[in-house]
């Protein structure tokens, strides 16, 4: 069939172009991003903009009081800040209040003055995170780090200042004024405070990077705010997090490891993670080290003895210290091993916030430890911005056959990395920002969880989608990360990031570090077609066993170039009885022969093996799917959904993910009733010039509406090609339904060209309400030979085998 010859086709599904997706999608990635910037550069400030400070006091005092309170109702303050914590506190008769701490410094040191002798014991609040307390108290122990957080400090003037995390990619600003959530009757904060009540640096901190994330209660809430994450954002580097089963860890290994981490500069954490206690593991068993709260590893000593000994930084006070083997004040340190190490230690004199562990300890109390790589800084490194939006956001991977693969949809990055040394490694984080909308409304939002994986070479080809070098599935945090060699001389690998939903929209941001120079791209974005429709009366044919599958649904599929799909295709299930019961179902991939396409609008005769190119299984599913491959040396090819029992009216729906683009034309329906038979001796009766042409089959076609039929008839398989030409000759007869067993020639009112062809057809104006008999014949008698009978109409009729043989 050649394209303009399919005018007569409506409304064709055309698949998502690449450019048009990716263009959209950038979009989408932007204004998202710009919005959210302009909510965290907002503030309860009475100041906007800094030129009008002048201006601003020269106000008058009750005038710059009335601002401030117009102001207010616009800032990070009551519900929007602190989310459910509002409703739970006034639950409990508790009433909040937001309290400006005026006069109180960020510092207490002055301006520009030595931050390494800070106190970074912090006390924390009702609405602090462990995570994000014990990551802030880790990061304040080194001064470059803290000062890195801090933009602007106008407290003393203005009542503002601005910090910056580490979000989606990029150091984002954030303006907070000093207003605190306090409870009202004892005007106790509510959030973290530095142990020196003279300053506020921790209290605003912890504010900003609520608002940053919505709300204090977001933080608060299930994982979305693990200590790596809250690393991550307040350092800006790759963090990795490692298990440690005391059971099966090697020491030496560890221990190794350890040290070359504190070589490099990283900074490290390390919790006990409750979560992992095993049976009978109890809160005594710690010995004053508090679960779910990070501790710094500050230093590695080996005493002479071969004792391996961990320092840590305790944030929390004395109240955390471990008071087990080499805990402060413990045997183990007699007079002398003190006096020779205490300036090499630094842990005595009064030091509460410092203890030292045996390795063999620091196995068996934490579980997990959290590195910040900061020896990435000298690495090359690349960051992409993306989204899962509309067509792109495809979801996880299947986990069986059964499940849909619409997630080829996501994007695809290709990393190519330039002469990558033996055994190189390549590090790779991902970010998601998952909907703020309930961080405000306080309410609980369910969002999406994001996983990634890296398949080794470049991925075009459905098949090529082997098994992945990383797979990180998704998790309750936001941000995951993983670490890898690069092995066998592979310098290409494909990137796949996924959210744990299909159809989520959602930003994320990929961050790439490697050794050596490397280059990406966007990879082509799979296309992908999604069509809805239904089998409901006429629309309902039956399996390739009925005589009215022609009726079924049908798509003509166009494409340029050879293509690979994976066909889905889902029913709802018919309702019976105030229930959805699911029918068998299937679909049909064919391509008819020449001779067919150039005459027939629908496929609808009954297919010979050899025209099926493709078939899914035929079950009682919800869901159905088969992979196929468009060859353009097959010009033209059908897909043909049917559904078994007719009638049913039940929903389908159609996706067809390629890799090139395809184009389907819905096929106009028509109601088609076909007939499979046999010609042998006994029912070859021949031309009704013969005496027994009475013996030929007949079909009775019952009208109820006037209008044109067609009635084709179809030679079936290589028998017929043995006869003489005039004797292999097919046609039909339209004859008058009367009520007796023998078919007389008066009744015969139109007949069909005889044809030496597989096939002939004849379209006749039919009255309403009127009966006929279709009667297939050979010209010659006794002709041996299947055939196919169709009637098609745009009305609907009855069309069946009453009389005559068939099969």
């Amino acid at each position: 069939m050649r394209s303009e010859e399919i005018n007569w086709l409506e409304d064709p599904y055309e698949s998502t172009s690449y450019d048009a997706t990716v263009k959209e999608e950038q979009r989408f990635v932007q204004e998202a991003l710009n919005g959210l910037q302009s909510q965290w550069g907002e503030a309860a400030d009475f100041v906007r903009d800094k030129k009008q400070l002048d201006q601003w006091w020269s106000l008058e005092e009750s005038e710059r009081a009335e601002r401030e309170r117009l102001n207010k109702s616009a800032s990070f303050r009551g519900g929007m800040g602190l989310g459910h914590f509002e409703e739970r506190k006034e639950s409990s008769r508790e009433r909040i209040k937001w309290k400006r701490h005026q006069g109180i410094p960020l510092f207490a040191v002055d301006d520009g003055g030595d931050l390494s002798t800070l106190d970074i014991e912090i006390v924390r609040g009702g609405v602090s995170v462990n995570g994000f307390i014990g990551a802030l108290a880790a990061v304040a122990g080194r001064e470059q780090l803290l000062r890195k957080i801090i933009v602007y400090d106008e407290l003393s003037t203005t009542g503002l200042c601005a910090f910056r995390f580490f979000k989606l990619g990029k150091w984002r600003t954030v303006k907070v004024d000093n207003y605190l959530p306090c409870v009202t009757k004892s005007n106790i904060l509510l959030s973290a405070q530095s142990a020196n009540s003279e300053e506020l640096w921790p209290s605003l901190i912890e504010k900003a990077y609520a608002k940053i994330h919505g709300s204090y209660a977001t933080l608060k809430r299930d994982m979305n705010c693990p200590a790596s994450k809250a690393l991550m954002e307040l350092t800006g580097t790759l963090v990795t997090t490692k298990k440690i089963d005391f059971l099966y860890e090697d020491e030496e290994e560890l221990w190794d490891n350890l040290s070359e981490q504190l070589n490099n500069g990283n900074l490290i954490c390390c919790c006990h993670d409750s979560a992992e206690d095993g049976e009978g593991f109890t809160r005594s068993s710690l010995k004053g080290i508090i679960p779910d709260i990070c501790y710094t590893l500050a230093g590695l000593v080996e005493l002479e003895d071969d004792t391996r000994l961990v320092k840590l930084d305790n944030p929390w006070g004395e109240a955390g210290n471990w008071y087990g083997a080499w805990g402060n004040d413990s045997g183990e340190w007699d007079l002398d091993l003190e006096l020779k190490l205490k300036e090499q230690l630094g842990v005595f004199d009064g030091d509460t916030s410092t203890f030292y562990m045996c390795i063999e300890d620091f196995m068996f109390i934490f579980n997990t430890v959290h590195v910040c790589h900061f020896q990435l800084a000298n690495w090359n490194q690349i960051t992409i911005s993306g989204a899962w939006y509309d067509t792109t956001s495809g979801g996880p991977p299947p986990v069986s056959d059964e499940d849909a693969t619409n997630w080829l949809l996501n994007p695809r990055y290709l990393l190519t990395i330039e002469n990558p040394g033996k055994d190189e490694k390549c590090c790779i984080t991902m970010s998601l920002l998952n909907d703020q909308a309930g961080c405000y409304s306080g309410h609980t939002v369910q969002a999406a969880t994001a996983g990634l994986l890296i398949f080794a070479g470049e991925m075009n080809s459905f098949s090529q989608f082997t098994k992945p070098v990383v797979h990180i599935e998704p998790t309750e945090a936001d941000d995951i990360s993983a670490m890898f060699n690069i092995k066998n001389n592979v310098n290409k690998f494909t990137i796949v990031p996924y959210a744990s939903t299909q159809d989520f929209e959602g930003l994320f941001t990929l961050q790439i570090y490697s050794e050596s120079n490397m280059t990406y791209r966007r990879m082509p974005s799979m296309h992908y077609l999604n069509i809805r429709g239904s089998w409901v009366r006429q629309l309902s044919g039956g399996g390739r066993n009925q005589p009215t599958w022609g009726c079924n649904p049908q798509y003509l599929v166009k494409t340029r170039r050879n293509t690979e799909a994976i066909i889905t295709l889902k029913q709802s299930g018919a309702k019976i009885g105030g229930e959805h019961v699911l029918n068998s179902f299937g679909a049909i991939v064919a391509q008819p022969e020449k001779e067919y396409l150039e005459s027939f609008e629908r496929c609808s005769l009954l297919l010979e093996k050899k025209e099926i190119v493709a078939k899914s299984e035929f079950a009682s599913k919800p869901m159905i799917q088969f992979l196929h491959t468009f060859d353009t040396k097959i010009e033209d090819q059908v897909i043909i959904l049917s559904l078994s029992p007719p009638p049913q009216d039940t929903q389908y729906t159609l996706n067809i993910l390629s890799s090139s683009p395809l184009i389907l034309y819905p096929i106009p329906h028509m109601h088609t009733v076909t007939y499979s038979g046999y010609f042998n001796e006994d029912n070859s009766g021949g031309h009704s010039d013969n005496a027994d042409w009475y013996k030929n089959p007949r079909y009775l076609l019952d009208i109820r509406v006037g209008g044109k039929y067609k009635v084709v008839m179809k030679k079936v398989g290589r028998a017929w090609g043995a006869s003489p030409a005039q004797d292999s000759m097919i046609g039909f007869y339209v004859l008058k339904s009367e009520k007796r067993s023998r078919a007389k020639r008066e009744q015969i009112l139109a007949e069909s060209t005889f044809l030496p062809m597989n096939q002939v057809e004849a379209t006749y104006q039919l009255q309403a309400n009127s009966q006929y008999h279709i009667m297939p014949v050979t010209y010659a008698p006794k002709v041996r030979g299947k055939y196919k009978i169709q009637v098609e109409s745009e009305h609907e009729f009855v069309f069946n085998g009453r009389h005559g043989k068939t099969k």
